[in-house]
């Protein structure tokens, strides 16, 4: 079955080491959590204090997704929303669709806790 498995996760010290290791943890927690058969897609999306590396190419080097199809947006900011964030789609075959939402960024999604 094709799903479209979402997640994010936050940073707080905008970092290159910070940033590279949540996204690590977010897609590594993403496989985990979510049996992930093939994958067709995966996007990204940050808030715009998020600029010194792209998580789309971290997703690529960390988990050897060379001919898989990887892109980062900057999102649109709206009153209120949170900074820090990197949000994922996962657009995959799996049998399962479990989000994923770690650190700050569990507050985008309350009703998942």
């Amino acid at each position: 079955m094709i799903v479209d498995i979402r997640g994010a996760t936050s940073v707080e010290n905008f970092s290159i080491q910070e940033i590279s290791e949540r996204t690590k943890e977010l897609m590594e927690e993403l496989f985990r959590r979510n049996k992930v058969e093939r994958i067709i897609s995966i996007t990204f999306s940050v808030t715009e204090d998020i600029n010194l590396i792209n998580p789309a190419s971290i997703a690529r080097k960390a988990f050897g997704l060379d001919h898989v199809s990887l892109m980062c947006l900057k999102e649109a900011q709206f009153e209120g929303s949170i900074n820090g964030i990197i949000r994922v789609s996962l657009l995959c075959e799996s049998p399962d669709s479990n989000f994923v939402y770690l650190h700050r960024a569990c507050m985008l999604r309350p009703d998942l806790k």
